[in-house]
Parts: structure tokens; C-alpha cells; sequence
């Protein structure tokens, strides 16, 4: 029975899941490009930090829920239909409100777009099992690539909650300090720093995954 549920999981939900994050995404990317061919129609300044900044929220989301639906695994609940949603309105916020610079409303949209993907990382690590990759590998494989997983799903977590609470005091307590130049340069390089050390991680990560398989069928794991 286990077997059959964790075939169904793998032949469904991800693709559902996937498809309503490619459509909030597919919704925020075009605002973005509106925004961004206004400036260019009227040969006004582009500002490149803004579109990098929220380029970057675009593919970290859509880039880490692709990931997420091969190595995590998990009986969907109320909170997978309620994360992206919130996920995608903060982001149109922040996309909306980073075009404006006059406004002080944009510490809050990315203050909580970290918070709501720091809550996604942590959800998904928290309610990974590793009885639903018993069609991928052994027993034991699966233990070792479900602990895997969820250090890296907390890390992660972890990771980007920080990044929450640096952007909302630095914007808030430290403008004297932090031009909004500064304030945007530093948050595209903590979430760069944030999208290198999560790749360089599952890069690692595959090889043991690939191996946990290979292990399975010659009978070793």
C-alpha cells in the first residue's frame, strides 16, 4: 500500500504543485517586465538593482520548488495550497513597491516574502518522509536522503529568515547607515550567497542520491 501511495505522489503532485507555482510566477514575472519596459519606453533610468533584486526573487522560488519536488516528498496539507499564494502576493508587492522609491511600504513586502519562504524551506523539511520514496530505494537509503534533505531544507530556512529580519531592521533602524542603494545592493548579495551555497549543496547531494539508487539494485543498501 505504501508503494502504490508513494506512486501516486510522484505521478501527481508535484506536477500540480508545480503548475500553480509556474502560474503565480509566470504573473509576478510579467508585472516585472512591465515595470521595466515603462522605463525603457519612456528612455528613462533603468533601475537595475530593483529588476535584479526581484529577477532573483522570480527564479529562487520557481528554481527551488522545482528542486523541491524531487528531493522532498510529503502528503500535501492546507499549507501547500496557503504558502504559494502568500509567497506570490508579497513578491507583487515588493515588485510593485521597488519602483517607487519614495515609499517605505517595500520593507515590508520583502521582509515577508523571506519570512513566508523561510516558513516554505522549513515546512517542507519538517514534513518529508521517507516512507514515500519506498519506490526510489531501500529503507536505508531513504532514511540517510530524507536526513539530508531536511538539514539542508533548515539551513535553508534559516538562511532566508535571516535574511527576513536583516532587511526589515537594516531598512527600518539603520537608514543613516544603509542608503537604498546599499540596502538593495546587500540584500542581492545575501540572496546570491543564499542560491550559491543552496546549489552547491545539491550538487554534492545528487551523487549520493544517484549512489543510494545504484547501491539498491546491485543489493549493497
Amino acid at each position: 500500500m505504501q508503494r502504490h501511495y508513494s506512486k501516486l505522489m510522484e505521478n501527481f503532485f508535484p506536477e500540480a504543485y508545480l503548475t500553480v507555482i509556474a502560474l503565480i510566477q509566470g504573473g509576478v514575472l510579467a508585472l516585472l517586465v512591465s515595470k521595466m519596459s515603462t522605463f525603457i519606453m519612456e528612455d528613462s533610468e533603468v533601475p537595475i538593482l530593483e529588476f535584479l533584486l526581484s529577477f532573483g526573487h522570480i527564479f529562487i522560488v520557481w528554481h527551488h520548488y522545482l528542486y523541491g519536488s524531487f528531493y522532498f516528498r510529503w502528503t500535501p496539507t492546507s499549507l501547500d495550497s496557503l504558502l504559494p499564494f502568500l509567497l506570490g502576493m508579497s513578491q507583487y508587492f515588493s515588485v510593485e513597491f521597488l519602483f517607487h522609491p519614495e515609499t517605505h511600504y517595500i520593507k515590508y513586502s520583502i521582509s515577508f516574502f523571506y519570512l513566508f519562504g523561510s516558513i516554505a524551506y522549513i515546512y517542507a523539511a519538517h514534513v518529508t518522509s521517507h516512507e514515500l520514496f519506498s519506490n526510489l530505494m531501500s529503507d536505508n537509503a531513504s532514511y540517510h536522503h530524507t536526513k539530508n534533505v531536511r538539514l539542508a531544507g533548515y539551513v535553508a530556512g534559516g538562511s532566508t529568515l535571516f535574511q527576513s529580519v536583516f532587511s526589515f531592521l537594516t531598512f527600518s533602524f539603520f537608514v543613516d547607515i544603509f542608503s537604498r542603494e546599499a540596502w538593495l545592493f546587500t540584500l542581492l548579495l545575501l540572496l546570491m550567497a543564499h542560491i550559491v551555497i543552496y546549489e552547491l549543496y545539491y550538487c554534492g547531494k545528487e551523487r549520493f542520491h544517484k549512489q543510494y539508487i545504484l547501491l539498491q539494485y546491485i543489493g549493497l543498501y
